[in-house]
């Protein structure tokens, strides 16, 4: 029961932590400014969090689109070193992870091209590898 209180309670929440974001979003000469120690201080707390795979990927894409080309590479190094047999990146034992893994995908393939490691590569490759040839279907083949 309480569960489905808390639930019920992740909209509110979005809502109270995207607000603040907004509200210190300003215009000055045409020109969008970001109050730069915000931004800082929620990179940093997103960090902070344990992620499973499917965050590690969206964590990831947030850095790559931001511009953060160094943590990009740093958490693309992470999600091989958490690279399963099979070839799902950023595993944490969740052996339920089925497609979740793929999330970090586009991420890891710019570090690889961008910094010319091959490891980089090898998992990106592994992961495809997973996803094309390995991933359970159902019987339509999906």
């Amino acid at each position: 029961m309480k569960r489905r209180l808390f639930l019920k309670s992740i909209p509110v929440a979005g809502i109270s932590f995207t607000l603040p974001l907004l509200a210190k979003i300003n215009k000055e000469d045409g020109n969008t400014v970001r109050n730069d120690k915000l931004v800082v201080k929620v990179k940093n707390a997103m960090l902070a969090f344990q992620r499973a795979t499917w965050e590690q990927g969206v964590a990831m894409q947030s850095l790559l689109e931001s511009g953060d080309t160094e943590l990009v590479i740093i958490m693309a190094k992470d999600a091989v070193l958490r690279q399963s047999a099979d070839g799902r990146m950023a595993m944490l034992g969740e052996e339920f992870a089925l497609s979740d893994a793929a999330a970090p995908g586009e991420a890891v393939l710019w570090a690889a091209r961008h910094t010319g490691d091959q490891n980089l590569m090898e998992c990106f490759r592994k992961m495809v590898d997973y996803v094309m040839n390995k991933a359970p279907r159902n019987k339509e083949g999906m």
